[in-house]
C-alpha cells in the first residue's frame, strides 16, 4: 500500500476516500480526465493518509498523460516512485508511464528506461528493450554520453546505450573508451544484438551498417526545365541545398550533389527515382509537386528516401517519403492555445482534403479539451465546395 503521508485515518474517512477514488476511476474510464483530476486532487488534499491516496496520485499521472501534459504526468509519476521502496516491482509500470509521457524526447525517455532495475520481470524488460534501442539511436553521441553519465548504469537496459556509445567512440578513433563501454555492457548481461556488437568492438571491428560514412551522394530532382515560375523556385532551392552541403556538416564529410531535371513531369520523376536507386545515392531532394512526389515514391524498389519541400502530402507515396509542407502539430497547438487564451467560444479549422490533414487536428483537439473545451463536430463536404473539412469547439459545460 502506498500512502502520501504517514498517519492514521478513521473508518469513516477511509470510506469517504474510497468513494472518491471510485468516482475518479469512473471519470477516467469515461474519459472525463479533468473531472478525474479534480476528484483525485480533492482526495489527496483531504485524505493523504488514506489507503487509496497513493493510487489517486498514480491515477492523476495517467489523467495528465491523457490530457497531453507530459511535465505534470512525469512529476506525478515521479512523486509516486519516490514513495516506493527500492526494488519495488511496481516501479516499472510507472517508469513506462513516464516514457509514454515524453514521446518525442528520446533523451528523457532513455533516462527513465535506464532506471528500470533487476526487479523487473523479463517480459517487461523484453518489451522495453526496443523502446530503449530506438531512443538511444535517436541521440547523437554527445547527448547519449550525457544521459549515460547521469542515469543508473546497472539496470537490465543499460547495455543497449552503452554498446551504441561504444560504437560511436570506435568510429571516432577512441578505441580505449569504446572497449571500456563494451566490456561494461557484456558484464551487465548484454543480449543480442548488443552482445555481438560489443564483442566486435573489443576486436576493433564495427558491425555492417554501423561504421560512420563520411563520403556520400545525394540527389536534387528539380523542375529546372519546367514552367518558368517553377524553374526559378527550383533554382533557389538548389542554391539552398548547395549552401547547406557546404556549411552544415563538419569538414570530414564529403557530400556530392547530383542534379536531375524532372521537368515537372511525374512520369519523368518516376524514371529518375528508379535511376537514382541504381546509382546508390543516399537520398533525393526535390519533387516539388504532389504528383511528382507520388510517382517517384511509388517507382522505388529499394526504399530510397525522398524529401519534398513543397508537396502538400506524402501519405500515399510510401515509406521513407517526406514533405516539409506536411501536417504541422506545433502550429496546431499554437492555434488551440490562441483560441483558449482569447476566450473564443467556437473555432473552425479548415483543412485540405487529404488523409494527412486529419493529423493536424490531433494536438489542437487535445489542448482545448485540456483547457475546458469540447470537440463538437467533424464533417466532410463536397470537393466542389470551398472547404473540405470543418472542426469546431465550444466551452465545456457541466
Amino acid at each position: 500500500m502506498v500512502v502520501l503521508a504517514p498517519g492514521t485515518s478513521t473508518q469513516a474517512e477511509d470510506a469517504e476516500a474510497a468513494g472518491l477514488y471510485r468516482s475518479a476511476e469512473g471519470s477516467f474510464e469515461a474519459r472525463r480526465f479533468l473531472e478525474a483530476l479534480r476528484t483525485t486532487a480533492d482526495l489527496m488534499e483531504r485524505f493523504p493518509s488514506s489507503s487509496v491516496s497513493g493510487s489517486a496520485l498514480l491515477l492523476s499521472a495517467r489523467a495528465e498523460l491523457e490530457l497531453g501534459a507530459p511535465e505534470r504526468a512525469d512529476a506525478a509519476a515521479q512523486r509516486y516512485l519516490d514513495l516506493l521502496p527500492a526494488g519495488d516491482p511496481r516501479a516499472t509500470e510507472v517508469l513506462m508511464l513516464q516514457v509514454a509521457a515524453w514521446d518525442g524526447s528520446p533523451d528523457v525517455q532513455l533516462d527513465r528506461l535506464l532506471r528500470i532495475d533487476d526487479s523487473t520481470e523479463p517480459e517487461q524488460v523484453a518489451a522495453a528493450a526496443p523502446i530503449a534501442r530506438a531512443a538511444a539511436e535517436a541521440l547523437d553521441g554527445a547527448v547519449l554520453e550525457s544521459v549515460l553519465a547521469t542515469a543508473p548504469s546497472d539496470g537490465p537496459l543499460a547495455p543497449i546505450p552503452q554498446v551504441l556509445l561504444a560504437v560511436n567512440f570506435l568510429n571516432r578513433g577512441e578505441a580505449e573508451r569504446a572497449s571500456e563501454l563494451a566490456r561494461m555492457a557484456l558484464q551487465g548481461g548484454a543480449n543480442d544484438p548488443e552482445r555481438t556488437i560489443a564483442e566486435g568492438v573489443l576486436r576493433g571491428e564495427l558491425p555492417p551498417g554501423l561504421a560512420r560514412v563520411t563520403d556520400m551522394s545525394i540527389a536534387m530532382v528539380l523542375p529546372q526545365g519546367g514552367p518558368p515560375g517553377l524553374a526559378e523556385f527550383a533554382r533557389q532551392i538548389a542554391e539552398g541545398v548547395e549552401v547547406a552541403v557546404a556549411t552544415v556538416l563538419p569538414e570530414e564529410y564529403q557530400i556530392a550533389v547530383i542534379g536531375r531535371d524532372d521537368e515537372a513531369n511525374p512520369a519523368l520523376s518516376a524514371l529518375v527515382a528508379s535511376e537514382l536507386e541504381i546509382e546508390g545515392v543516399v537520398a533525393a531532394l526535390g519533387f516539388l509537386e504532389d504528383e511528382a512526389l507520388l510517382a517517384a515514391g511509388q517507382a522505388r524498389s529499394n526504399g530510397l528516401p525522398l524529401i519534398s519541400p513543397t508537396a502538400r502530402s506524402a501519405a500515399s507515396a510510401g515509406d521513407g517519403v517526406y514533405s516539409l509542407e506536411g501536417p504541422d502539430p506545433l502550429a496546431a497547438v499554437e492555434l488551440a492555445r490562441y483560441a483558449v487564451t482569447r476566450a473564443y467560444q467556437r473555432v473552425a479549422v479548415i483543412l485540405p482534403s487529404s488523409a494527412t490533414a486529419w493529423k493536424r487536428r490531433t494536438p489542437s483537439r487535445r489542448r482545448p479539451c485540456a483547457s475546458g473545451f469540447q470537440w463538437l463536430s467533424a464533417s466532410t463536404t463536397s470537393p466542389a465546395r470551398p472547404s473540405s473539412k470543418r472542426r469546431s469547439w465550444a466551452p465545456a459545460t457541466s
